[in-house]
């Protein structure tokens, strides 16, 4: 039993090991890419990249100062002319109203057309004279004349399609 014992405690030692080997390789790799960045920043010019820093600020700055300088004067032509637009605005919407309203009232008349189409063709279906089961008119003349419902199908009359007259 002691070898059984024995080899399982050398296997434990070998994973510890094997896992602080795993462990030193890993810092290995960290410390490697640790170095290049600490290299890279070092090798960079700070001064350089500060004034290319102010050239782009300084070329912002220019741009919104330009359109600042484009919107005042569009708000002073646009307050001269402000009274003329006003009334330009009402017309057009008085305008763009009437039109509305006058498609509106087409859509409502072409439903009413369609409506009373609707209505005709189904007034036209009404008259047609269907069923499946015995007619009224045949099992009330046989009620009037006094005779009593027959069950068997000799006096039934049934019709799948139009009636035939």
């Amino acid at each position: 039993m002691g070898s059984i014992e024995d080899r399982e405690r050398l296997k434990e030692e070998y994973k510890k090991h094997y896992r602080s080997i795993k462990e030193l390789r890993q810092k290995a790799v960290d410390a490697e890419r640790m170095a290049k960045v600490n290299s890279a920043l070092n090798r960079m010019n700070v001064d350089g990249l500060m004034d290319s820093f102010d050239e782009v600020l300084d070329k912002v700055r220019h741009k919104i100062a330009l359109a600042e300088a484009k919107l005042e004067v569009y708000l002073d032509s646009a307050e001269e002319s402000n009274s003329d637009e006003v009334y330009r605005c009402e017309d057009e919407e008085f305008i763009r109203k009437q039109r509305s309203e006058e498609t509106l009232k087409k859509i409502r008349a072409e439903m009413g057309i369609l409506q009373t189409d609707i209505k005709d063709q189904i007034s036209a279906l009404s008259e047609v004279d269907k069923s499946i089961g015995p007619k009224n008119q045949s099992a009330n003349s046989h009620q009037k004349s006094g005779e009593t419902k027959q069950n068997d199908a000799s006096g039934v009359k049934k019709t799948l399609g139009p009636a035939k007259q």
